[in-house]
């Protein structure tokens, strides 16, 4: 993922992001960490393009995210919030959120990706 020379600020004009050069090659995992109003639900908001950058280019293993369809660009992307919770139910129904068609071996999959496995195993 690379941001190129990223703009970008809300309706109010303000800018948020100004020049922001930012990679991370593929396969690495980063976590971005600030103050209060820095730009970080920003970033991922553009990497997710619920915005698109005032200017600049986000890309996606040199791919210009703004030539992706929807479910292909969040299909490839995962984001962990700062705000974590369980809904009402079993850890299965809790994972079958995003993909309810998902089957048992890929819950575990997922599981065992999020480094959760030993803590779901050890669940009743």
């Amino acid at each position: 993922m690379t941001f190129e020379q990223v703009d970008f600020g809300y309706d109010d004009g303000t800018p948020v992001l100004s020049g922001l050069d930012l990679h991370v090659p593929a396969g690495q995992t980063h976590a971005i960490i600030g103050a209060t109003g820095a730009g970080k639900s920003t970033v991922v908001k553009l990497l997710l393009r619920l915005y698109d950058p005032d200017r600049g280019r986000v890309l996606l293993d040199g791919v210009d995210i703004s030539t992706l369809t929807f479910a292909g660009l969040r299909g490839a992307i995962g984001v962990v919030g700062q705000d974590v919770f369980l809904f009402h139910g079993t850890v299965g129904e809790n994972l079958r959120f995003g993909r309810p068609d998902a089957t048992d071996a890929q819950l575990r999959h997922a599981a065992s990706l999020a480094e959760a496995d030993g803590f779901v195993a050890a669940l009743p």
